[in-house]
């Protein structure tokens, strides 16, 4: 139902840019079955993150709002693919490397925020140094798409956005293109630690750089 929601935005979004580009969703379940870690032991999964960060990060996520860190003890015998069944989901670092390692498999270009925690752009390096790998690297800005009267770095509800497009009416066109040039891919090297916030509303668009 999410994806479908998103679908009709984007497919919104890109007609009144007048793009026409090929764009598909997936999981994070066929990513991990594709590079190889779904079967993978989780004890294994998490020492080769920290390996990979230097640093203590969070391994998976639990139904129960608990942050499962590399540094607590995982079972040889349980698979990254048995916690996933049971509702866990990987912690960014895992995720940013889990996108990385798709590089492997042919050009990959990746849009890598910037941001004062984005430590965890440091996992592509080992695959930029590697003549096989085909990752490629694009940096864009620190972006939030919010909505009026909301926390300014959560994402607008798409639903609340799909409904703003039709309101929008005539001048709906301008304010995505507004949105679209706030995003700023790539990133230019003056605007590097910036914040940029879209906020959306029945009065259009706000666009602050911070």
């Amino acid at each position: 139902m999410e994806q479908s929601i998103l679908t009709l935005a984007q497919k919104k979004v890109l007609e009144l840019l007048g793009i026409e580009v090929p764009l598909a969703f997936t999981t994070t379940e066929e990513l991990l079955k594709a590079v190889g870690y779904w079967d993978m032991p989780s004890s294994a999964f998490a020492e080769d993150l920290e390996k990979a960060t230097g640093y203590t990060v969070v391994a998976f996520n639990t139904p129960g709002d608990l942050q499962i860190k590399t540094r607590n003890r995982f079972s040889d015998k349980v698979t990254v693919g048995q916690l996933h069944d049971r509702g866990w989901w990987l912690g960014g670092a895992g995720i940013y490397r889990l996108i990385y390692k798709l590089g492997d498999y042919g050009q990959l270009y990746v849009m890598v925020k910037d941001s004062t925690a984005g430590r965890v752009n440091l996992l592509a390096k080992p695959y930029l140094n590697d003549q096989d790998s085909g990752l490629h690297l694009v940096p864009v800005g620190l972006f939030r798409l919010t909505g009026s009267e909301q926390n300014e770095d959560w994402s607008v509800d798409p639903w609340v956005f799909l409904e703003l497009l039709g309101r929008w009416g005539l001048t709906a066109k301008s304010h995505v293109q507004a949105i679209w040039n706030a995003m700023e891919v790539p990133l230019d090297r003056s605007n590097i630690g910036k914040k940029t916030v879209a906020t959306v509303s029945t009065n259009g668009v706000q666009i602050v750089r911070k």
